[in-house]
């Protein structure tokens, strides 16, 4: 496959599947010292994430959860934010300005601060009570931390099987990379020099759509865009909508799938440029169907990665380089 290194793939999978016991082992601690409620502070890709997991806890859990935009924190007061709250935080670098001035004030109010970052020592990590630092695997973090949060509340009581089918996570999301690897390298070639496109999600899918309209697209690839959740395309955008508008949709297995099977059916009526990206056809073998739609965040990922090598390629625009991000004072 274009761009894919096998050997860092499945390093970085068993390695973020050993991180389990470590993870219980501080969120079980924070559990037993008693919080009030869950705030996730983040911004950009942590943002996404964040919309994710709060999607998936919203149709399970009553825990209060939070998330709170770190750049609207720094500025203004957040009554949310106790001294018995539990806030999370994550950041790939560890730098980022307003996940680092948030951690600065998360500090001073004395409350439990838990997180990741990819690299050791950096700003964010010192900054946290406890922090976990691994490169990649993000997903696998997530889901350990706040399914476990879930199960020590008495409400997800198939933690055990959830935890069960992400070791098969790693051997489903390689041979669901090479399956969609031709359809992703057709995408590029065939929209890959589009001016625009829309991005259409919704449920546990709509954060990784809206992180890979803006992080990648946006960021990586300079393609204007626009995300927007499924359930309010109907109320504004469709009007936009002709035939020679390129829109991608994803369609998951949770409750938003009638969502976004609406949105199809309108959009094969009128427009001749529909890519559908059906995550139901990559999901692991023998998992407890209750339990698929948990596991979208995973497969919408590692599909998106396939397309991005792809129009890194198409479009001759390696996915490193930036015009403004990390390169200007602003």
């Amino acid at each position: 496959m274009l761009g894919f290194a096998e050997s860092d793939f499945w390093n970085m999978e068993e390695g973020a599947l050993a991180l389990r016991a470590r993870i219980e082992e501080v969120v079980d601690e924070i559990c037993e010292e008693g919080y009030e409620n869950i705030l996730y502070i983040a911004i950009g890709g942590t943002w996404a994430h964040a919309l994710q997991m709060k999607s998936i806890i919203e149709s399970v859990s009553t825990i209060p959860f939070y998330i709170v935009n770190a750049g609207e924190f720094i500025y203004k007061n957040t009554p949310r934010l106790k001294k018995n709250s539990f806030v999370f935080m994550e950041s790939v670098s560890g730098d980022t300005e307003e996940i680092v001035r948030a951690a600065e004030i998360v500090k001073k109010s004395g409350c439990r601060s838990f997180g990741f970052t990819d690299k050791a020592e950096t700003p964010l990590s010192r900054l946290l009570d406890t922090c976990v630092s691994f490169e990649g695997g993000v997903f696998y973090k997530l889901f350990y931390t706040f399914f476990r949060f879930m199960h020590n509340a008495g409400d997800f009581p198939d933690y055990e099987k959830l935890c069960d089918s992400m070791k098969k996570i790693p051997s489903a999301l390689f041979a669901a990379k090479r399956k969609f690897d031709p359809v992703a390298e057709s995408f590029a070639k065939e929209y890959g020099n589009e001016k625009f496109i829309y991005l259409i999600g919704a449920g546990h899918t709509f954060g990784g759509v809206y992180s890979y309209a803006m992080c990648v697209l946006e960021e990586m690839q300079w393609i204007p865009t626009k995300s927007i959740e499924g359930a309010e395309f109907f109320h504004g955008t469709l009007e936009i909508i002709d035939r020679d508008v390129p829109v991608m949709i994803y369609k998951g297995e949770d409750f938003s799938r009638a969502i976004m099977e609406r949105v199809e059916n309108f959009l094969h009526r009128v427009t001749r440029k529909l890519f559908v990206v059906d995550l139901a056809d990559f999901k692991p073998e023998g998992v407890d169907p209750a339990l698929r739609a948990f596991l979208d965040p995973f497969v919408l990922q590692a599909l998106n990665e396939r397309i991005s090598k792809h129009l890194e390629f198409e479009r001759r625009h390696p996915l490193d380089i930036r015009r403004y991000y990390r390169r200007l004072k602003y």
